[in-house]
């Protein structure tokens, strides 16, 4: 006997946001971009009259001359941001209300790794009056755990006396599997199979001249959510917005060409991570087979810390990606030498790589950092 049971309803496409239109893509040197983002997949929208007001800017704050990221003047820590490529060049581009066509601009904000750890990640935004009507931004966000879609089939036979044979990406107790679901080995891990299934059971008669029944149970939904296997910046932003599919959201400010200010805190990572790499996005393709970390290239994975400058038509005037890296030797940073420096520190005898970053925890450009965070 052949029994089919009606399909579930199947997996509808994941909704884009922001972050998923700008995922993994490899931008030109100049920070020009290869893929914009898609509006209509949704912004944490911002009061424009609260956050246009040049009112609101600090009186202590330096003068706004350009398109910037800049160290905030009370940081009790040493810390520095430059153009990546040339580390006395400031992390700005000027724009005015005669420009044309885009400029962009990638920059690296250097920082010791305990600071990074102890005390978090702050820097400024400055956009100069004249220059942009929308300022759109978004964090850092990477894929902790690898996301992928189940099989398509699953079955198993079931015996006259009870046992399970014949599986296929099924358990020995005739459960599904999926090698993206780690959630079925470890409770406090996620779940990160998408996709749908058939289900084919046969259970055997066990009598001579009596058929076999199979049951076909169409439509079964692996149930992962690829949110849950995402972390970074985004998620740890003090101005978080999830979408209804647990995305954090890209912010746009309506600044009407006035002049803006932002300043970006992000807390300290030592109560709840061992590592750095929250925060610290910054990698180099030596270390990842000449690309990126796994992490960085998944469907969702934003690489960068992202600032854009629109025009009122949507035209992208202005660009800054920013990478966060962390330096293991005081005396290397102030000197602007190795920030990998290796070895073990005196007396005590303790590594010098107190915290491990991108090329420490996922070398080459298949491992993902899982718990290792």
């Amino acid at each position: 006997m052949h029994r089919t049971t009606p399909s579930a309803p199947a997996l509808g496409p994941l909704l884009a946001t922001l972050l998923a239109a700008t995922a993994g893509c490899t931008n030109g040197s100049d920070g020009s971009p290869d893929a914009l983002p898609d509006w209509s997949a949704g912004y944490a929208g911002t009061n424009p009259d609260d956050q246009a007001d040049t009112g609101g800017i600090p009186d202590d704050i330096d003068p706004i001359t350009g398109f910037a990221i800049r160290i905030p003047n009370d940081l009790p820590y040493e810390t520095r941001v430059h153009e990546a490529g040339d580390s006395a060049a400031p992390c700005e581009i000027q724009l005015a209300d005669d420009y044309t066509g885009f400029q962009g601009i990638d920059c690296i904000y250097e920082t010791p790794e305990l600071d990074l750890y102890g005390n978090g990640l702050e820097y400024e935004l400055t956009v100069p009056e004249g220059a942009c009507d929308y300022v759109v931004y978004q964090h850092f966000m990477y894929e902790a755990w690898e996301v992928g879609i189940g099989p398509a089939n699953v079955s198993y036979t079931e015996t006259a006396d009870g046992n399970i044979v014949d599986e296929v990406n099924v358990n020995g107790d005739g459960t599904p599997m999926c090698d993206y679901d780690y959630s079925a080995t470890d409770r406090s891990a996620p779940n990160c199979c998408l996709g749908s299934y058939t289900l084919t059971i046969t259970h055997e008669s066990g009598e001579v001249g009596v058929p076999d029944e199979v049951d076909v149970i169409e439509g079964n939904d692996w149930g992962g959510d690829a949110s849950d296997c995402y972390s970074g910046a985004a998620f740890l932003d003090p101005e978080l917005i999830l979408s209804d599919d647990g995305w954090p959201m890209a912010h746009i400010v309506f600044t009407d060409q006035a002049a803006y200010y932002q300043r970006f805190e992000f807390a300290a990572l030592s109560s709840r991570f061992y590592t750095n790499v929250n925060l610290a996005n910054y990698w180099d393709p030596a270390d990842h087979a000449g690309s990126m970390p796994a992490g960085h290239q998944g469907d969702w994975a934003q690489p960068y810390y992202l600032i854009q400058c629109y025009d009122n038509a949507e035209e992208l005037i202005g660009q800054i990606r920013m990478q966060v890296r962390e330096w293991n030797l005081m005396s290397e940073f102030l000197a602007d030498g190795d920030p990998d420096a290796t070895g073990a520190d005196e007396p005590s005898g303790s590594p010098l790589n107190d915290r491990q970053d991108w090329a420490d925890a996922t070398p080459g450009d298949t491992t993902w950092i899982r718990f290792a965070q």
